[in-house]
């Protein structure tokens, strides 16, 4: 891994998913300021449909950590699948078997997998925050599987200050932005009034697909964003160590 010497990094990862990379961050020699741009609200128990899942798939380590009791026994006799490896590890941990973790970590990926081509009569519940991308399940509805949403929990603006935030990017102390996903860019945008946008929209991010570039040109975001190959903490610091090692190369 390359090091990060001299990196300033602000983290927008929700509380207790960010504070293990930012101690990555700092070991390898840069700075980091944790800034949860999400909270997460555990919902009330939903109801669950009569007939049992032949699938579900879990998009999230929170869809694990705030699914109740009943959904948990339901999960230990079905097929689970999900998005990535975190929320794999969130699963094996609670003494749940995975089948499917696709190479591509996201929904996209997940469709890819030969199990889910051919969905006809097949039941699939996905376990979520509310809201949330729609894909997975139009994808599968149209391959003839009936599909539920099982949602557990909601996103939230944290009510949070910004003033460490702005007090680092006045001091010329922000040279990357970490954001795990769309919700968490989207909320750091509502956090900050119009001098903290403009702060935003020079930003360099490091993001962990694709699809969020189209959200930070809707932002104005100037410098464009370095894509992760992942959503995991790996393939975020290493996407920041390249970038940061290519500008410090670009600089001599």
């Amino acid at each position: 891994m390359k090091r990060l010497d001299g990196a300033g990094v602000i983290v927008t990862r929700p509380e207790g998913r960010g504070e293990a990379l930012c101690e990555r961050i700092r070991a390898l020699g840069g700075e980091a300021l944790f800034f949860p741009t999400i909270h997460i609200a555990p919902l009330p128990p939903p109801g669950l449909p009569a007939s049992a899942p032949d699938w579900m798939v879990f998009v999230s380590a929170a869809a694990i950590e705030h699914a109740p009791r009943a959904l948990r026994e339901i999960a230990a006799n079905a097929r689970l699948a999900t998005v990535g490896e975190g929320t794999a590890r969130a699963l094996r941990s609670a003494g749940l078997a995975v089948e499917i973790v696709p190479d591509r970590q996201e929904s996209e990926g997940l469709l890819d997998a030969p199990a889910f081509r051919e969905m006809r009569g097949r039941r699939v519940w996905i376990v979520r925050g509310r809201g949330g991308r729609e894909l997975l399940a139009d994808t599968l509805r149209k391959r003839g599987a009936e599909v539920q949403f099982i949602e557990v929990y909601e996103r939230q603006v944290p009510e949070a200050s910004v003033t460490p935030l702005m007090d680092w990017w006045r001091a010329g102390r922000v040279d990357a932005i970490v954001t795990g996903s769309a919700a968490g860019l989207a909320n750091l945008y509502e956090m900050l009034d119009e001098e903290g946008r403009r702060f935003l929209r020079n930003s360099q991010l490091v993001v962990p697909t694709a699809r969020m570039l189209k959200l930070a040109h809707e932002f104005d975001i100037r410098p464009p964003p370095v894509v992760a190959a992942t959503a995991s903490d790996d393939a975020l610091l290493d996407a920041l160590a390249g970038w940061w090692h290519s500008r410090r190369q670009g600089s001599r």
